[in-house]
């Protein structure tokens, strides 16, 4: 039997209170114990639970049909590199705008680069090399809405790999 959500005592008091005896059957049986969220392959977003993919949830790599069809371009590589060399480059507690990533990479074209530089600083920031900021405190990159800056993080690689 599922692991139970509501328990009798929360049941018999005045709220949350199912309506009737089936919806009341069917929270005592309800299995709460949602699997861990992923992290999206292409774009690094929060993937989280739902239920149409509770039989091939081990199989889910991406967050949206959008991320599954466009082709991974091999920018990010280059764009995770400019970061991390723009980190190395100034001092412990400093940080850096995704915009300065993208200006290095493409100084002509950088705001074509800018979902794409926000992008690599989410992959890096699921390895825990960077974290992300705004107004001077961390926040989830997944749901983070408007300017950005990119610090180091806990695993910040200090030497440079090729």
């Amino acid at each position: 039997m599922a692991r139970c959500c509501w328990s009798a005592e929360t049941l018999s008091g005045r709220w949350p209170r199912p309506r009737s005896q089936t919806l009341r059957r069917r929270f005592l049986t309800t299995d709460c114990s949602m699997p861990e969220s992923k992290i999206c392959q292409r774009c690094g977003r929060t993937i989280e639970w739902r239920s149409k993919w509770k039989d091939h949830w081990d199989e889910v790599r991406y967050c949206s049909a959008s991320c599954r069809k466009k082709p991974a371009k091999d920018r990010s590589a280059e764009l995770k590199q400019a970061i991390l060399e723009l980190l190395r480059s100034r001092p412990r507690t400093a940080s850096i705008c995704p915009s300065e990533a993208a200006r290095l990479v493409d100084p002509a074209s950088w705001r074509d680069l800018m979902e794409p530089t926000r992008r690599a600083a989410r992959l890096l920031h699921s390895e825990d090399q960077v974290s992300i900021t705004q107004g001077g405190k961390a926040v989830d990159p997944s749901t983070a809405k408007g300017p950005i800056r990119i610090r180091r993080g806990a695993r910040f690689p200090n030497s440079i790999t090729p």
